[in-house]
């Protein structure tokens, strides 16, 4: 088997920003990279994806990527998104409700160990709800801290 890749470089982001920023651009500087495999959160991954876009190269974001923001084609040239994002996650929620002629719902969240990743996933479906919902929609959203059950959500036709 012939491999396309002849080495690879681990680099951990520890899911922060600053730190995505800085070895992302030290992969691309100083290793001068082909591919970026990664990073596996939100906030990082948006950083690592503009700088990758920059350079125009390749990044694949997997892992607990879920925002709707790394979906900006314009914006991230490079960008290869493995995660269903949040968007999708709204349109579902959405096709849900209108199939059964449900009039409300509750979702809810645990971010146990992943403050970040509630919050974007609030916003998006918030953002997206509203939008192809409109006004006809009343929400109660919500990312409390240490708390086992994260987010709710409630919507009325």
């Amino acid at each position: 088997m012939i491999s396309i890749f002849s080495e690879f470089i681990p680099a951990f982001d520890e899911c922060d920003e600053s730190l995505a920023g800085g070895k992302t651009t030290e992969l691309l500087e100083v290793l001068k990279v082909d591919l970026i495999l990664g990073p596996t959160c939100n906030r990082p991954a948006v950083i690592a994806s503009a700088l990758a876009s920059y350079y125009n190269i390749p990044i694949l974001e997997w892992g607990l990527t879920t925002s709707q923001e790394l979906a900006d084609r314009k914006r991230f040239t490079t960008s290869v998104p493995f995660s269903v994002n949040s968007y999708s996650l709204a349109l579902a929620i959405r096709s849900t409700l209108l199939q059964f002629e449900w009039s409300q719902y509750v979702y809810l969240y645990s971010n146990d160990g992943d403050n970040e990743k509630c919050e974007s996933l609030k916003n998006d479906i918030q953002v997206n709800t509203d939008y192809y919902i409109g006004n006809r929609s009343r929400h109660v959203a919500t990312c409390a801290r240490d708390a086992p059950v994260t987010h709710v959500k409630m919507l009325n036709f």
